[in-house]
């Protein structure tokens, strides 16, 4: 069964848009039901009371009257609201309309059907004025290339009826040619309801006067000596050159079919006929042919398609007319181009020109537009006949010759718009944050090392040594920076023991003090830290001093198979820090070989340092372009698929998956802008996460005019602001995905490779299985118990300890037999306390639930749940601040899991807190008391040592030397 919302889904209308559709093709539809009418009626009254040289004539005297009727228009938009002026500019024509019609059927003078032949200039000005504008200020650049074919429908369907009834009325001798001009202006005025209706529900949007002046220079200069910038040029002539083609064919038209059509009534019936058959294909196209177009090939392409074909058919009459073959055929053709494909393709597309510029230059620009340029328009293509016909070029030939010159500049001007137009678009992302490449680590070597200061302090090598094996911490710090000075032999082998040293603060001195060695013995062993978390940031600025002479030694590390992705993040990151051509020269030999989630971050590199891919790269690029964006749309449909379910626990899991969406956008951006040399992409962020929909809205014309053609049609829905499963049905012809069941998209999420997705997601996954009975858990919590991560292994060993004990009880044996210290410890945490709120994932769901702070991403939430602190307090017990601070080292707040508390804060203010909830420290805090019993987190700051903790230590030791 056909329904509303199908026929929705069809026409691609959002249901919010539903409304704002109707309105506007309705009265689209009934004002330009009368216009068309208009047209055929007035046009055909013309032609039959005046010759072929009064046309040129008319068509200035249209361009004049058209100037005046904008600078009045102009002038009122001042004192008048745009919504009621609109009302009174469909008022007043409908009034002047009926005047010039009694007087014509009073009188019959020939003036009168002069004046009601300029009338139609008048017609087309409202008609613009108000459906444009309107149109432009109610929907958002994204709504407007979307459905600014489909808001022109109306004007189709009513040029189709309209025509069919002057044809089919006239040629049956039902009505005559007059009678059309009454029902015309019926139709106009009809539409005064419409517009009604439209102002009453928008009017806030349509409630803004003219805007004001661009500069006061604009005030007081006629609009001939305006300072333009290239882009408004173009729109002026881009909006001019369509008019003067159009009244050169129409001349052309208008001639030749006088000539065969003597009779009034014949002349009427056939322009009925040939625009009712231009309006049925013209139909065809806007419903279906123009989204295509504009979405494949964007919106260059519809504004140069007309003057192409109008080339194509110019030059051809004018071949044929050389052998003598009769043209009208090719005369009507041109005429079918200018009136369908401007209307379906131009005229739609050059409304789009005004959406990039802002709301003030958009309405200053369209006021030029029609008072000056249009008008002009007709004035330029006028004269220009004016002097063919007084020159003695009467035929056909020579005016299409002299359009050929107009078409030329045309399609130039449209060709050269495509640049400035994507120039516009991207001057938008001007002020936009782009997303970050580097690390917090991977800051300016410049100011993350101070130079190090020579002292005149020498030891002997047996003091040195006595000093380096002290027990004392202070003594050894001492021996690291005298070594770092010495010139004695052999004080590179004190700084290889020290670079070993069990105190954190000793160790890090002596990478330090070791980026001063020359000794490439000493650098391997600095290196060593790198990959452990708590000397990775003195060891990254050591390896950065010691800059591209360690680059062979990284190097070397790409091929051990014993280091994670995370420790090749690490490596790339320090190699790109070091930078220049050896560390570019460093990432490219390892591009081939490495696995998507590796060579997204060599790409990322290669990106930072300024780096262009090779034809070779750009296929890999390719590849992992492809492979991003199916991890993401895999995680579009897991999405989709769990939120058909209830079960406790999904809502974090999908949470956990749009961390995972945002990450494969954030690769996406990064790789596409390698892939075309362009760091624009990088801007793009801020517009994906941006819920404005007028900022969303250039989110996809930006990505048309910046995309490969070849990427286009594949990638350009996956940016778009629809619905995830609109992307999926979108998209599926190149990413096909599955529609599962629950249990199935969770093992899904758990098999997935680790490259794929985080530990945090897949440990999500885990833990809903629990929720459910399936025989492959058992197999799933198994394979999972020997993970390197604490987090999968952890939750896996407890699974098993609960639910299949047994096997729990085997696993922990053969540990203690093969003497595997870290799945050891693991069972011995689960054995020594069951309560689950001390597992790591259970940290990781209240942070989650509790949306405690803005994570930046995963790994985020991962590392600031290693600072927290499980905790219980039973009904009616209470704990005071000297209690929480001799348990908890940094103490800084609480998360409330479950239960309700009172806290009492300095000010005696009590604040009861429902779980889940949390209260920072840092707003005072006397004392707490459980109203019902309540497991909780106790959050401290960080006790691992930072990296400027551990730098500040080893400068203040250099300074006491």
């Amino acid at each position: 069964m056909i329904t509303r919302k199908y026929i929705q889904g069809i026409l691609s209308i959002k249901p919010e848009e539903a409304g704002s559709v109707r309105l506007l093709v309705g009265y689209s539809f009934v004002i330009s039901l009368g216009l068309y009418m208009y047209y055929t009626a007035a046009t055909t009254l013309f032609l039959s009371n005046f010759k072929n040289k009064d046309l040129p004539v008319a068509y200035i005297a249209g361009g004049v009257f058209v100037f005046l009727i904008g600078k009045g228009n102009l002038f009122i938009q001042s004192k008048v609201l745009y919504a009621t002026l609109s009302r009174w500019l469909l008022i007043g024509l409908t009034i002047v309309s009926g005047i010039l019609l009694y007087l014509y059927f009073l009188t019959h003078y020939t003036w009168i059907v002069f004046l009601l032949f300029l009338l139609i200039r008048a017609n087309l000005f409202v008609f613009s004025f108000t459906f444009w504008i309107t149109a432009s200020k109610i929907f958002n650049l994204e709504q407007a290339k979307r459905l600014f074919g489909l808001l022109g429908t109306g004007e189709v369907i009513a040029s189709i009826v309209a025509n069919f009834l002057v044809s089919f009325l006239v040629s049956n001798k039902l009505v005559s040619v007059d009678g059309f001009l009454i029902i015309a202006v019926g139709c106009i005025a009809a539409s005064i309801f419409f517009y009604s209706l439209i102002q009453r529900e928008y009017k806030s949007t349509l409630s803004f006067r003219k805007a004001p002046p661009i500069s006061t220079e604009t005030t007081r200069k006629p609009f001939f000596f305006y300072k333009k910038d290239q882009y408004e040029l173009f729109v002026y002539l881009l909006a001019s050159l369509p008019i003067i083609c159009l009244y050169l064919i129409e001349y052309i038209f208008s001639v030749d079919t006088k000539a065969q059509y003597r009779d009034k009534e014949q002349l009427a019936a056939f322009i009925g006929q040939f625009l009712f058959t231009c309006s049925l294909i013209e139909l065809v196209i806007k419903s279906f042919l123009y989204r295509f177009v504009t979405d494949t090939f964007g919106l260059s392409s519809s504004l140069i398609l007309l003057p192409a074909a109008l080339l194509f058919i110019s030059v051809a009459i004018l071949l044929l007319y050389t052998i003598d073959v009769n043209i009208f055929f090719l005369v009507l053709m041109s005429r079918f181009f200018i009136t369908s494909i401007r209307r379906s393709f131009s005229d739609t597309s050059f409304q789009l020109l005004y959406q990039p510029l802002p709301a003030s230059e958009s309405i200053h620009l369209q006021n030029l537009v029609e008072i000056y340029v249009k008008p002009l328009g007709y004035i330029i293509a006028g004269g220009s006949l004016i002097f063919l016909t007084s020159s003695g070029f009467t035929n056909s030939t020579d005016v299409y010759s002299l359009l050929l010159i107009y078409l030329v500049i045309w399609a130039a001007i449209a060709y050269l718009m495509r640049e400035e137009y994507k120039t516009k678009l991207i001057d938008f992302l001007a002020n936009r944050t782009p997303l970050l490449l580097s690390t917090p680590a991977t800051l300016p070597v410049a100011n993350m090392v101070r130079p190090v200061k020579p002292s005149g302090t020498q030891a002997d090598l047996r003091t040195l040594e006595k000093l380096a094996d002290a027990a004392d911490e202070n003594d050894r710090l001492k021996a690291i920076n005298i070594l770092q000075y010495s010139r004695l032999l052999k004080t590179d082998k004190l700084i290889i023991k020290l670079l070993n040293d069990k105190s954190i603060t000793v160790r890090s001195a002596a990478i330090w003090a070791g980026s001063a060695s020359s000794n490439p013995e000493v650098w391997e062993h600095i290196s060593q830290n790198l990959f452990i978390d708590t000397f990775y940031q003195i060891t990254y600025k050591a390896l950065c001093r010691l800059d591209e002479p360690v680059l062979p030694l990284l190097n070397r590390y790409f091929y051990d198979k014993n280091l994670g992705l995370n420790d090749l993040k690490k490596l790339i990151d320090v190699i790109t820090a070091i930078g220049g051509p050896q560390a570019v020269h460093s990432l490219r030999k390892h591009i081939d070989g490495q696995n998507p989630a590796i060579r997204f971050y060599i790409f990322r590199a290669l990106l930072q340092l300024g780096y262009e891919v090779n034809i070779r790269e750009k296929s890999l690029l390719s590849t992992d372009i492809d492979h991003t964006a199916n991890r993401y749309l895999w995680s579009l449909a897991v999405d989709v698929n769990l939120k058909k379910e209830q079960a406790y626990g999904i809502d974090l899991l999908i949470k956990s998956l749009r961390y995972e969406q945002e990450s494969a956008i954030d690769t996406l951006l990064v790789l596409l802008s390698l892939y075309h040399n362009n760091d624009k992409f990088l801007y793009l962020k801020d517009l994906i996460k941006n819920k404005n929909k007028q900022s969303r809205g250039y989110l996809n014309e930006i990505l048309n005019t910046l995309i490969a053609q070849e990427l286009k049609l594949k990638l350009l829905p996956v940016f778009e602001d629809i619905s995830n499963e609109e992307i999926l049905i979108k998209t599926n012809k190149y990413f096909p995905q599955r529609d599962q069941t629950l249990t199935d998209c969770l093992f899904d999420l758990i098999n997935r490779s680790e490259q794929d997705i985080h530990i945090i997601t897949k440990a999500l996954a885990i833990k809903l299985l629990n929720h459910f009975d399936s025989d492959k858990s058992l197999l799933l919590y198994a394979t999972y118990a020997r993970s390197k991560h604490k987090l999968i292994a952890q939750l896996c060993l407890y699974s098993l300890y609960t639910f299949y004990n047994e096997h729990f009880n085997l696993y922990f044996t053969y540990f203690i037999e093969h003497n595997e210290t870290f799945y050891i410890n693991i069972c011995h945490e689960i054995l020594a306390d069951t309560q689950t709120n001390k597992l790591e994932i259970c940290k990781i769901e209240s942070l989650f639930r509790t949306e405690l702070l803005p994570f930046k991403d995963l790994d985020d939430i991962h590392r600031i749940s290693a600072d927290l602190h499980p905790g219980t307090l039973k009904a009616g017990g209470h704990l005071n601040f000297s209690d929480i601070i001799s348990t908890v080292s940094g103490f800084s707040g609480i998360i409330l899991t479950s239960g309700k508390l009172v806290i009492t804060p300095p000010n005696d203010d009590l604040f009861f807190m429902d779980a889940p909830n949390y209260y920072f420290y840092s707003n005072g805090l006397k004392e707490m008391k459980a109203i019902e019993d309540c497991a909780l987190y106790y959050i401290s700051r960080s006790d691992r040592q930072s990296p400027a903790t551990i730098y500040d230590s080893v400068s203040e030791t250099e300074d006491a030397v």
